[in-house]
């Protein structure tokens, strides 16, 4: 097989390859404990499945939800706070990536797959990670969402697909953006079960795998 022709993975990160609720549980409930003790919200105790369900969402995500009356400009402050709080434990070494997702992206890289990260998240956050996982020595491209003029991660992936135009392109992810945009762009979809979603949400996945290292045996990813 010529290098045109191996294949590229577009993959998600959060969920994915990054345990993103060590680092985001901490960050999230840290905020909300500031807010409630200056009464602006009322005292809440996070639960896992709480914070699963916003990791990986666009947007202000929780905020939305939590402060629904509030100013969209606060909601944002609120946004970055929980920011800056993610990066203080990525600064910690508290955040880690999936048991074997090292030697899972360097046995694909091996074999000449071109692997890319495919992102909800902001372009910020990504090079937070980036430089504490080292991750360009996996990774060819980024693509986060808050590099595009569009809403939808279907979106952003239908506009980078033409630069790989002729070879063969999977996706692989963990929410229902993932199998969303798969699905939308005609690709298939490697479904990761051991990510954030619910039971179900990802029902319709061509594959699925409940460990990062089953990548290596998705057939075609070569």
């Amino acid at each position: 097989m010529s290098g045109s022709e191996h294949a590229v993975l577009f993959m998600d990160f959060d969920g994915t390859i990054h345990v993103t609720a060590s680092i985001y549980a901490p960050a999230l409930q840290g905020t909300v404990d500031e807010l409630a003790a200056d009464g602006v919200m009322a005292p809440r105790l996070l639960s896992e499945a709480e914070v699963a369900k916003w990791i990986g969402a666009p947007g202000l995500g929780f905020w939305d939800e939590a402060l629904p009356d509030a100013d969209p400009g606060f909601l944002k402050k609120c946004y970055w706070q929980v920011g800056l709080k993610m990066k203080e434990q990525l600064r910690a070494g508290t955040g880690r990536l999936y048991e074997g997702t090292a030697d899972t992206l360097t046995a694909l890289k091996e074999r000449g797959v071109t692997l890319c990260i495919l992102s909800n998240s902001i372009r910020e956050y990504m090079d937070m990670c980036r430089e504490a996982y080292g991750l360009d020595r996996f990774y060819d491209e980024y693509f986060v969402i808050s590099d595009f003029p569009v809403k939808t991660k279907a979106e952003m992936l239908a506009a980078v697909m033409p630069r790989y135009e002729g070879r063969p392109m999977f996706v692989t992810g963990d929410r229902f953006y993932d199998l969303e945009a798969a699905a939308s762009n005609g690709l298939p979809f490697i479904a990761c079960e051991y990510g954030y979603a619910p039971a179900g949400e990802l029902d319709g996945a061509r594959f699925h795998i409940s460990d990062i290292r089953e990548l290596t045996e998705i057939p075609g990813l070569s």
